[in-house]
């Protein structure tokens, strides 16, 4: 019993005196400035510290307050990350061994970063850093992608030591300038949750990014993502190389849902962001295919292909009001495309590619294109209350041109129970005060008589003889304003039809 309580008694006393060697030879001045040189360094940008001092915290540790990192002249005045609060839980030994803090975890609270793209394109994340980057290198990079820049120089910034890196309440800014005014967007309450191991001159991480923005106060952002992923730097450059998966994630933000996402990733030295798996919920349907994004491109471009199934189309176009009423139905496509990624307006207008699709209860609303045809050949005894044209099943090939969608052989069928619609061609503009211009021909269906009002006897007996078969075939062609196209019917191939019942079949 005695032995035992030696042994402790010893224990505790060598515990006590590493730490009052630890408190004596430790200078906070000095950790302070050496924290600012390298962060500095890190950065490519001058830092400040308020103040460096020890804390009990959790352990024995540093807590550093008003961290300040200065933003770039080249993107304007002021700063890039300000912290109210970062504690450090340091390892004694390593620091009276070594006479450089070992840190083993970092606590990082209310962090604001901004993010600034400036005139000529170029955002501030891709050129942190104190190396030289290559005009290739400044032009552009992704939001989230961006986000794995901090937590590469947190751990430069620190040891090999460093396990775990937390933060919370963080608030992320992007600046666009290039826009006139500029836009500003404010996502709050961000976390990020990391744990980091190192090996062959790699950075390991697991863990978490969360985060509920609330659109009072900020942009709506609801985010939740697992990672997984290895990253370490280009040589003495400030790019990224890394590979990993997203184990599972949603992100939802004021115009698009992504729910039950996993990928696979690759971002090669090129800085070209490859995901070979990608399996998504988008607008209520799925997604599984595959996609590249160029981060060496100023406007990130990207190609994406793979099969689409049960996408809701009224709330994929609910965003452009202008759209949302050209079409609804649940859609399942194959498709090939290519663009530009910025936010749903920009990546909207800058599609480029084909595929083929089926709709199925495809409605279009701003317009009833049977009640059109009635009124243009006065046959108003043809009853169309509905305000919408629904089908029960749409199929096309389309082709995105930058600016607007195009439609061949488009083939709807049962249309208000009673035609056929076929489009040759057709154009939907996807930009502001979108236009609609489509060419095609219309097949009136036997089934027309039961629209017929009772007090019209004639028409129905004509219709009756002219539908007999396979129905009465009419050109058409329907254009206009998205939101209240005009229907025009070629009347005199009609008018022969009437005469002479053939010519339109």
């Amino acid at each position: 019993m005695k032995r035992t309580i030696v042994a402790l008694l010893v224990v505790g006393g060598i515990a006590v005196a590493t730490l009052l060697l630890f408190v004596q030879f430790y200078s906070p001045e000095a950790q302070r400035l050496a924290l600012e040189r390298r962060l500095t360094d890190a950065f490519g940008a001058p830092a400040q510290i308020g103040t460096l001092k020890l804390t009990l915290s959790g352990g024995l540790g540093v807590e550093a307050r008003d961290v300040r990192v200065a933003l770039d002249p080249a993107f304007g005045e002021g700063t890039f990350l300000e912290v109210d609060e970062v504690i450090a839980n340091v390892s004694v030994w390593h620091y009276l061994t070594t006479r450089e803090l070992g840190i083993r975890s970092v606590d990082v609270t209310r962090p604001r970063i901004r993010f600034v793209k400036n005139r000529e394109g170029v955002w501030n994340w891709s050129t942190l850093g104190s190396a030289p980057v290559s005009a290739k290198d400044e032009r552009g990079n992704l939001p989230m992608l961006a986000f794995a820049t901090p937590v590469m120089v947190a751990a430069e910034t620190s040891s090999a030591q460093l396990e775990r890196i937390v933060v919370s309440n963080a608030m992320v800014v992007l600046v666009d300038e290039t826009a006139q005014p500029a836009s500003v967007t404010e996502y709050q309450g961000l976390a990020l949750d990391a744990s980091l191991s190192n090996g062959s001159g790699e950075r390991h991480a697991t863990g978490r990014i969360s985060g509920l923005s609330g659109e009072s106060a900020s942009e709506p952002l609801d985010i939740d993502v697992q990672f997984d992923v290895r990253m370490s730097r280009v040589g003495e450059t400030a790019r990224l190389r890394a590979d990993g998966t997203i184990v599972s994630g949603r992100i939802a933000t004021r115009n698009s849902r992504l729910d039950e996402i996993s990928a696979t990733i690759t971002l090669d030295e090129a800085q070209r962001l490859v995901i070979p798996h990608l399996r998504l919920k988008l607008f209520g349907g799925d997604l599984e295919g595959s996609a590249a994004i160029e981060l060496g491109t100023a406007t990130n471009q990207f190609t994406i292909q793979g099969q689409v199934a049960n996408l809701d189309l009224g709330a994929a176009l609910s965003p452009k009001p202008e759209l949302a009423g050209a079409l609804h139905g649940i859609a399942t496509a194959s498709i090939q495309l290519r663009g530009e990624l910025g936010d749903y307006a920009e990546t909207l207008t800058s599609l480029e590619g084909e595929g083929r699709a089926e709709i199925q209860d495809a409605k279009i609303e701003s317009v009833n294109i049977l009640s059109e045809i009635s009124k243009r050949a006065n046959l108003t005894v043809i009853d169309f209350s509905e305000t919408d044209t629904s089908s029960g099943n749409l199929t096309t090939d389309f082709r995105f041109e930058r600016g607007s969608l195009r439609f061949s052989n488009a083939k709807a069928s049962r249309v208000s129970g009673c035609v056929d619609l076929f489009v040759r061609d057709g154009r939907i503009g996807l930009g502001v005060s979108p236009q609609l211009d489509l060419v095609g021909t219309v097949t009136i269906l036997p089934e027309i008589q039961q629209r017929v009002r009772a007090d019209a006897p004639a028409t129905q007996l004509l219709l009756a003889a002219l539908t007999r078969g396979s129905g009465v075939t009419v050109p058409l062609r329907i254009r206009g304003p998205v939101e209240r196209p005009e229907v025009e019917l070629d009347l005199a191939s009609l008018t022969r039809t009437l005469l002479f019942g053939g010519g339109a079949r």
